[in-house]
């Protein structure tokens, strides 16, 4: 009987040791759990760098796209890599400040930015964070509003003249700085566009790691909560809405849209399946955007 009572203890112990692990590597690995960028776990949580990725998602002159390339040190010491794409004579066009999603870099954006000056003529400015594409360091919640307000910093003092229109576009991760730039620099913006919108983190977690989500108390590094920041913003805003997106659901648009409510305009319209790429479903898409853009712009 006591070597029963024995071996059940030992079982015990044993699963409280497992549990503890687990617990303690989803506190001490939560950016790579949350952060994609194809680096997870490696030393400094560094990305894949662009030179790795597949043809015509390294650099825009594969698309035969004229572009600089800055390297803009931070205000805490990281290089963070960007893109200046800009049209000809481009202080005649608004630019567009581009934060991406959860994964991958700003190669794998090409395609859209190439459609962004082809169909609505901007100039896009778009960079990489902290940890993503040839940016060194590891991503984090400080870290990202760091990249995202000194990269803002650097295209007004270093590139754009004054007075020069400008709007964030952000998609899923994206979106949460681009409110937080609309929030923090109201003034220097016009409107903001969000690409698949989430409510917050622990909705996120929910669904990409059920068995986490009752320990989601240790992602308190990156508690990214767009739910609760959306009723400070008084820009404009459009949202899009995307369907059968892996990692954000779209009624999350639709809450985030309902809760926007200092915003001066709002608008929600729907992405096209990547069936319907370069068809007139897609132009009618970007004409939308391009409604969107002109309106803001005279109404300021």
């Amino acid at each position: 009987m006591n070597n029963m009572i024995s071996l059940i203890l030992k079982f015990l112990l044993l699963g409280a040791f497992l549990f503890g692990a687990y617990v303690l590597q989803l506190y001490m690995y939560q950016e790579s759990l949350i952060y994609f960028n194809y680096g997870y776990f490696q030393i400094g949580y560094q990305g894949r760098t662009l030179n790795l990725n597949n043809p015509l998602q390294r650099s825009p002159s594969e698309l035969g796209l004229e572009f600089e390339e800055f390297n803009i040190t931070t205000r805490d010491g990281y290089n963070i890599s960007s893109w200046w794409i800009p049209q000809k004579n481009f202080t005649n066009y608004p630019t567009l400040v581009y934060f991406h999603g959860f994964e991958g870099n700003i190669g794998h954006r090409l395609q859209k930015i190439q459609e962004f000056l082809v169909y609505l003529k901007l100039n896009i400015f778009i960079i990489d964070y902290r940890g993503f594409g040839n940016s060194n360091g590891f991503p984090s919640k400080i870290g990202l509003k760091i990249d995202s307000e000194d990269s803002l910093n650097f295209l007004f003092k270093s590139i754009l003249p004054r007075y020069h229109p400008v709007f964030i576009y952000g998609e899923t991760l994206g979106t949460s700085l681009a409110i937080h730039l609309a929030i923090t620099n109201s003034t220097k913006i016009l409107g903001i566009i969000l690409e698949n919108v989430f409510t917050n983190i622990s909705s996120i977690i929910d669904i990409r790691y059920p068995i986490a989500r009752y320990f989601k108390s240790f992602f308190t590094r990156n508690c990214w909560d767009n739910y609760e920041e959306i009723e400070k913003v008084n820009k404009s805003i459009m949202f899009i809405e995307v369907a059968n997106d892996p990692i954000v659901p779209s009624y999350h648009t639709d809450i985030i849209f309902d809760k926007a409510k200092k915003t001066i305009y709002k608008e929600i319209i729907k992405k096209p399946g990547k069936e319907t790429n370069h068809s007139m479903e897609n132009q009618n898409f970007y004409a939308k955007i391009g409604d969107f853009l002109k309106q803001t712009i005279y109404n300021n």
